[in-house]
């Protein structure tokens, strides 16, 4: 009886489905934190879908769309993107009920909450604002 063979590729879940790429898309670096694999930091690391943007269907057809609005993370970052996916998502809750969640996180914690909160609007406005300026940069360049 003939062996069977062994499918080559690197196979990646993504939504309902699994597909099948041709290579391992990961380096083995969380893109988050920056620990490695390869360092012995971490043991592995796990593709994050921030966003499925297309229907399992298309995804099938063309393996390589998995790959979009995804991040290569270690476990614990992992963990974070979820919950920041889950509050973010288009199928998220209402920001009433966000709101209402988190009035009940304890008292001795809600500093440290807004601290975290704080630092994450002025490193994502900081952020923007790079990318707009960039952006303003480049179409210069091309009106020139």
């Amino acid at each position: 009886m003939p062996k069977k063979k062994k499918k080559k590729g690197y196979r990646i879940r993504y939504q309902t489905i699994t597909v099948t790429l041709p290579e391992d898309p990961r380096k083995g670096i969380c893109e988050a934190c920056g620990k490695s694999v390869h360092k012995g930091e971490i043991r592995t690391t796990h593709m994050h879908h921030w966003v499925y943007q297309y229907m399992p269907k298309t995804v099938r057809q063309n393996p390589e769309l998995a790959l979009k609005n995804t991040s290569e993370l270690c476990y614990y970052c992992h963990e974070i993107a979820d919950a920041l996916r889950a509050l973010f998502s288009d199928k998220a809750p209402k920001a009433e009920r966000i709101f209402a969640v988190a009035k009940l996180i304890p008292f001795d914690r809600r500093k440290k909450v807004l601290n975290i909160l704080r630092k994450l609007v002025k490193l994502l406005e900081e952020d923007i604002n790079q990318h707009v300026e960039y952006a303003t940069e480049v179409v210069k360049k091309v009106l020139k």
